[in-house]
């Protein structure tokens, strides 16, 4: 509750606000306010974490009230994919979507992503050399010579 206007008097209250010696007709009027949670969203470099169903408060924040559905789609980026996903501390299983079915507390989520790697292994024989001739791990979209 936020307040109680009683004949055109606001008044601060914590949940009760008493009329005494009533001489005649009042109006009162309660105020109340949706309860309102803020969500955190963090990310590496190499993908975004999408947010429906809660209003943008700024730069990673969110702002979600009490019972809201909030979805979160796990987006990497081409060349990432999602290593991990952390909410309130919890590491998830799915990697691609989170959603939180009547929001009831403050959230944290944390995606991290990571790039793919290859190996690249060199066989020949022994009529030449290859160079280099070990195994090379090479980065999504590098170049390997």
């Amino acid at each position: 509750m936020d307040g109680v206007v009683c004949d055109s008097a606001t008044h601060q209250t914590d949940f009760v606000y008493l009329l005494d010696t009533i001489r005649g007709n009042h109006l009162v009027s309660v105020v109340f306010s949706r309860i309102s949670y803020l969500i955190t969203v963090n990310t590496t470099v190499g993908g975004n974490v999408n947010v429906a169903g809660a209003t943008p408060q700024g730069q990673n924040q969110y702002l979600a009230y009490y019972g809201d559905v909030v979805r979160f789609t796990i987006a990497p980026e081409t060349g990432y994919y999602t290593d991990s996903l952390i909410v309130n501390a919890v590491s998830q299983t799915q990697l691609d979507e989170y959603v939180i079915n009547g929001i009831t507390d403050n959230y944290d989520v944390f995606a991290k992503f990571a790039m793919y790697q290859f190996s690249i292994i060199v066989n020949h024989n022994d009529l030449g050399n290859v160079v280099p001739s070990t195994a090379q791990n090479i980065n999504y979209f590098d170049t390997a010579s």
